[in-house]
C-alpha cells in the first residue's frame, strides 16, 4: 500500500503547530515532495515526484482532512508548477520529441503544446526542455533547457516571445542546438527559478559553492 505523510502548518510567532494534514502518495516509489502555494485558504497543493522517472501527480489536501487528486500525468512525464490561480498546470515530457505542455486541472486536457523543435524552428533540435519550468506574471512561462537557454514563453498561443539573458551569465542564441560559449565570459547558468510572479533566483557554482542571484523582469520587454 502507498505511504503516507504529513503537511503541517506552523504559527511562525509561536513556532507552534497550526494545522496538519495527511497526504498519501499513489505509489511506494515516491521520492520527494513539493508544497506549492494555493489560492485558497483552507488547503495546499501538494507537487509530488515519483522517483525512476514514473512521473508526478498534484493532490490538494484540505486541512480538514479531505483530499482531491487534481493531475497525475503518467509515466516520463513531469509536473513542474502550478499557474497562480490553481486551474492550470505545466508539465515537460522525458522523451522525443521534447515537449512542453500546459494542461486544465479540471478536464485535464492540454491547453497547450509546444515541442523543442517548434520553439527552435528547427526539425532536428537537439537541445531539450528541462524540469525549471514556472509561470510568471500573466499567463507567462519561464522554461529552462538542458543547453541553459531561458526562455520566456507566451501562453496564448504557447511559444517563445524572448530569450532571457540573465546578466553575469554566458549565453549563446537559442537555436535549439548545444550551446557555443567558448568565448563568452561568465559562468554557466545551472538552475533557475520563480522568486516572485516578476522576480526569478539563478543559481550556479563557484569554487565548489552555489551562488545564488536574484533578477527583476520588470521592464523586461
Amino acid at each position: 500500500m502507498p505511504g503516507t505523510d504529513r503537511v503541517v502548518a506552523i504559527d511562525p510567532a509561536r513556532w507552534t503547530l497550526a494545522s496538519a494534514v495527511t497526504v498519501r502518495a499513489p505509489s511506494t516509489n515516491q521520492a520527494c515532495y513539493t508544497i506549492i502555494p494555493d489560492p485558497l485558504a483552507d488547503r495546499i497543493g501538494v507537487l509530488g515526484l515519483l522517483a525512476d522517472s514514473d512521473g508526478a501527480y498534484l493532490s490538494w489536501p484540505r486541512w480538514d482532512g479531505a483530499a482531491v487528486v487534481a493531475g497525475e500525468p503518467g509515466p516520463d512525464t513531469l509536473l513542474t508548477d502550478v499557474r497562480g490561480d490553481g486551474l492550470e498546470y505545466a508539465a515537460v515530457l522525458d522523451g522525443y520529441p521534447s515537449e512542453l505542455v500546459t494542461v486544465d486541472l479540471a478536464t485535464q486536457t492540454p491547453t497547450g503544446r509546444l515541442t523543442m523543435s517548434a520553439a527552435a524552428d528547427t526539425d532536428d533540435a537537439d537541445d531539450t526542455w528541462y524540469f525549471n519550468t514556472f509561470y510568471l506574471a500573466g499567463g507567462h512561462l519561464a522554461a529552462f533547457t538542458r543547453e541553459e537557454h531561458l526562455l520566456l514563453l507566451s501562453p496564448d498561443p504557447l511559444r517563445p516571445v524572448a530569450e532571457l539573458r540573465l546578466e553575469g551569465y554566458r549565453f549563446a542564441p537559442f537555436d535549439g542546438y548545444a550551446c557555443d560559449t567558448a568565448q563568452v565570459a561568465g559562468p554557466h547558468l545551472s538552475g533557475v527559478g520563480r522568486w516572485t510572479d516578476t522576480r526569478l533566483v539563478a543559481m550556479h557554482s563557484e569554487a565548489g559553492t552555489t551562488v545564488t542571484r536574484l533578477y527583476d523582469l520588470n521592464g523586461v520587454g
